[in-house]
């Protein structure tokens, strides 16, 4: 038996390729009774990101059905279309991003499963830091930081919670490591100093350096024509016009205003946030 199952496309799904008004999916029954078990029933409407799960689910191919690189490949060449017209980027830009695909397809299928307000966990490794001055509390501190992670994930909403859930959060930042050496390692973020974690949250959501070995940092590999710097590449405080369209981050609107706003209060609030640093 197959059953029938219904989206409605709305605006802001379009740019996952769930182009037109409405869609529909057939899918075995051997394959949903997770489905079936959540008492979604035929003929429903779903939304979008059930949608992505049921091509993945129902799919086709051998054994279980489809890998979650396929159900988002298609919708990232449309996204690179899109920001090819959007952004007038050129035919050999756009023939880089399909060349270099399998670089950002899992940051774009990451960016595209984000929930719409990202919450971090932060805590320090051992004692906290004496910053100096002082913040006023806690709260104006994970203030700081979540208005330097919007101005480079622009588009993104985030909420830092001082000792907050690590199991619940989308991501967790410990501060104050021992030595230099930041990382990130799963959904955890390490760091020296703070100001590093907008490139760190990058390999959270899946993005890889612009360079093979430390010799090559800032050199300006793996970009596509036109582009020379990257927060992935230690390089600049915003991200190169590759890893923004994985992210879905605009290149810059048409009115520059707000991003250059927000640009302007991430770089303050960095500078703020080392300017308290003992170190």
């Amino acid at each position: 038996m197959r059953y029938n199952y219904f989206i409605q496309i709305d605006t802001p799904w379009r740019s996952l390729g769930l182009s037109g008004s409405a869609k529909h999916i057939t899918c075995p029954s051997e394959r949903i009774s997770w489905l079936k078990s959540s008492r979604v029933k035929p003929g429903a409407v779903l939304s979008a990101i059930l949608f992505l799960l049921l091509t993945v689910a129902c799919g086709g191919g051998s054994g279980g059905g489809g890998s979650s690189s396929g159900a988002y490949a298609a919708a990232f060449d449309e996204q690179i279309a899109n920001f090819k017209a959007t952004y007038g980027k050129s035919d050999a830009w756009e023939e880089w991003m399909i060349a270099n695909k399998s670089r950002y397809l899992d940051t774009f299928a990451a960016s595209s499963a984000k929930p719409s307000t990202i919450t971090i966990s932060f805590r320090y490794d051992a004692a906290p830091i004496a910053y100096s001055p002082a913040w006023i509390d806690e709260g104006e501190h994970m203030d700081a930081l979540a208005t330097m992670a919007e101005g480079a994930y622009a588009g993104y909403f985030f909420n830092l919670i001082f000792e907050g859930n690590t199991a619940t959060s989308y991501a967790n930042i410990i501060a104050g490591i021992p030595t230099n050496a930041s990382y990130a390692s799963g959904k955890n973020v390490y760091v020296y100093y703070e100001t590093i974690f907008n490139h760190e949250f990058g390999h959270v959501m899946k993005l890889l350096h612009h360079y093979d070995s430390v010799g090559d940092i800032g050199k300006g590999l793996h970009m596509p024509p036109g582009d020379t710097q990257c927060i992935m590449d230690r390089t600049s405080n915003t991200f190169c016009s590759a890893c923004s369209t994985a992210l879905g981050i605009p290149l810059g609107p048409l009115d520059t205003t707000d991003m250059d706003n927000a640009t302007t209060d991430m770089d303050n609030a960095a500078a703020d946030i080392l300017s308290r640093y003992p170190y």
